[in-house]
């Protein structure tokens, strides 16, 4: 790890030495993550071919595990984007969140963490942005792995090395030109181009935070969720490949039959099959013509290829999420599906409580940057797990907590199934108490202002089926064709 900025000096070597393997590790993810795993697995499927005496073994069955993978992580820590309050200034802060898209940045920022394990994001005046890994270089003490004390930006753009050196509300920017290093992989830091500037960023905190999956006690940085998965995609992909040789061998398999079949090209001089709807078979002694096929031993290989996949959705902690669509139409409950998603549920909650602090550290920088002067303590976030609420057994659970009584009034309930503000809900109260009215007011006009209509019922017959004395009198009169009283 880097613990000074004497690497960053015209004649050393960029990247500096002892960063190859992270960074390389970041280079295998992209590939990973993108499917081309000739680039992962490439040598390794070659010597298995080698060991089996296998020609022509290329691998190129392409199931993207990796990527669906980070895709389902950001889904469950936040997919559904968390609730940020700032106090006094949550409105004004929200205006700000939504202009620069912070949801879709929060949740590219937690698809980085799955898959190289680290996200860098930058907050300046005008943006926030998120920087690859694989251009962080972060300065720690060397007395404390753990402990970063400036933050490095640095990559190659137009022959050029660009520097950012970021500590407490400054940063410094650097341009130097890239010479030829020891090898292709290296360059070298040439002479400065320009003065070196300090730019304030009007943020007490250094504008450049990084998020993180787990950590170890030895390393600063995140695991990736591809390391665990690595061996064994690897090895799942080759019996994929296997299965489809076998399936490709049974398609087109070698006729087996006498020498007869055979005839000379007269213009090749080859020796070829006179392929056709019949052969000639004289006697009972000739071998009639038959392919020759093999039993693949595909049930083992199925077998193998099952235990593989489960294997995958173990070691990722994503279990069910990766099995949707597969319940051939079942309907779920809400509580059946959470407790169907513990597994990735845990594994986003782990990460919430890792990075949180973090959040709002970004939050407070985007705050500052805006001249909104924001507090740590000030910030409240709530973070939803993505599945979708089950209202009806919401319902039943709220029901049953207050013995049946009414637990949410009606304006509550407007606002929340329609989504509307205070003004919108009660506009749709006054519309719905109007429609009430219209609809009894006919009646009410039909009676006196007693409420007792004008005439008698007209139709009955000569007896008050289950009917008194005071229902024939409230509506003027005896039923017709009986006596009144």
């Amino acid at each position: 790890m880097l613990t000074d900025l004497n690497w960053i000096t015209p004649g050393q070597l960029f990247p500096p030495r002892g960063e190859e393997g992270r960074l390389k590790a970041y280079e295998k993810y992209e590939y990973m993550f993108s499917g081309e795993y000739e680039r992962v697995f490439g040598s390794g499927f070659a010597n298995k071919a080698m060991e089996l005496r296998m020609r022509d073994a290329k691998v190129s069955t392409v199931i993207n595990y990796p990527q669906l993978l980070s895709k389902k992580t950001a889904d469950f820590v936040c997919g559904e984007p968390p609730i940020i309050d700032v106090g006094d200034n949550t409105d004004a802060m929200q205006d700000e969140l939504d202009g620069m898209n912070f949801s879709n940045i929060l949740y590219e920022s937690f698809m980085d963490v799955s898959r190289f394990g680290n996200s860098v994001v930058k907050t300046l005046d005008d943006r926030v942005s998120i920087t690859p890994p694989k251009y962080w270089y972060p300065i720690v003490d060397i007395y404390d792995k753990k402990k970063i004390k400036q933050q490095v930006i640095a990559f190659v753009a137009d022959r050029t090395i660009y520097v950012e050196i970021h500590e407490p509300g400054v940063y410094e920017k650097r341009i130097y030109e890239a010479e030829p290093g020891e090898n292709k992989q290296y360059l070298k830091f040439g002479k400065p181009i320009g003065g070196f500037q300090r730019i304030a960023t009007n943020i007490d905190e250094n504008a450049v935070q990084v998020l993180s999956n787990v950590t170890s006690s030895d390393s600063l940085y995140g695991v990736s969720d591809y390391d665990i998965i690595k061996d064994t995609l690897k090895q799942l992909l080759w019996r994929i490949f296997c299965v489809e040789r076998i399936l490709d061998k049974h398609s087109a398999p070698s006729i087996v039959g006498p020498g007869t079949m055979l005839e000379k090209d007269p213009i090749t001089g080859l020796t070829l099959i006179k392929a056709g709807n019949f052969f000639k078979r004289d006697s009972a002694d000739t071998p009639a013509p038959e392919y020759l096929t093999w039993d693949g031993n595909l049930d083992a290989v199925r077998w193998e290829i099952e235990w593989l996949t489960n294997q995958m959705y173990t070691l990722s902690e994503m279990g069910a999420a990766f099995l949707e669509g597969a319940g051939q139409g079942e309907v779920n409950s809400g509580r059946a599906l959470r407790l169907r998603m513990t597994s990735p549920l845990v594994k986003a909650k782990r990460l919430v409580g890792i990075n949180e602090q973090t959040v709002k550290k970004i939050i407070r920088n985007v705050a500052l940057s805006r001249g909104m002067r924001v507090e740590i303590k000030d910030i409240s976030t709530v973070w939803n797990d993505g599945i979708p609420n089950d209202t009806i057994e919401d319902s039943e659970l709220y029901e049953r907590a207050t013995g049946g009584k009414p637990f949410m009034s009606q304006l509550t309930a407007v606002k929340r199934f329609g989504n509307l503000d205070d003004q919108a809900a009660e506009e749709e109260l006054a519309a719905i108490e109007g429609e009430h009215v219209s609809v009894f007011e006919p009646m009410e006009l039909a009676h006196g202002q007693d409420g007792r209509a004008d005439t008698g019922i007209q139709t009955g017959t000569g007896r008050n089926n289950g009917g008194s004395r005071e229902k024939s009198e409230r509506y003027g009169g005896g039923i017709s064709g009986a006596p009144a009283d």
